[in-house]
C-alpha cells in the first residue's frame, strides 16, 4: 500500500488535472473542436442537409452549441461552479440527441435500400 496516496487527487475528469484545473491538452483539443464545428457550419455536406427546412440547421447550431460549451468548460476559472455542472449535463444531452439522431438517419437510410432491392 502506497503511503502518500490521497483519494482526493485521483477523483477528477479525464480532462481536468487533480492538482491544476484543466490539462492543457483538453484545451487545445476544445479550440480544436470548435473549429471543426465551425468548418461544419459553412461547408455545405451535413448529416441532414440544410435544403430540409428547421432540421438542416438543428444540427449545425447543435455542433456548434457543443464546441462553445466545451470552450467553456475547458476555460472556466471556476472549476466547481454550478453553472459549469449544468453546461456539463446539457453538453452531455446534446451529444447523446446528436447520436441518435445520426444512427436513426442512418437506421432509415438503410431500411431505404432494402426496401428499394426488394
Amino acid at each position: 500500500m502506497q503511503k502518500n496516496f490521497d483519494p482526493k487527487l485521483h477523483r477528477y475528469d479525464s480532462c481536468q488535472s487533480a492538482l491544476n484545473g484543466v490539462n492543457p491538452f483538453c484545451k487545445v483539443a476544445s479550440i480544436i473542436f470548435a473549429v471543426i464545428a465551425l468548418a461544419y457550419d459553412i461547408s455545405p455536406v451535413d448529416l441532414i442537409p440544410d435544403a430540409v427546412p428547421v432540421l438542416g440547421w438543428l444540427d449545425d447550431i447543435g455542433a456548434t452549441a457543443i464546441a462553445a460549451m466545451n470552450i467553456f468548460q475547458a476555460f472556466a476559472k471556476n472549476r466547481n461552479s454550478p453553472v459549469l455542472h449544468v453546461v456539463k449535463i446539457i453538453k452531455w444531452i446534446l451529444v447523446l440527441i446528436g447520436v441518435l439522431t445520426a444512427l436513426t438517419i442512418v437506421m432509415l437510410f438503410l431500411m431505404g435500400i432494402v426496401l428499394i432491392q426488394e
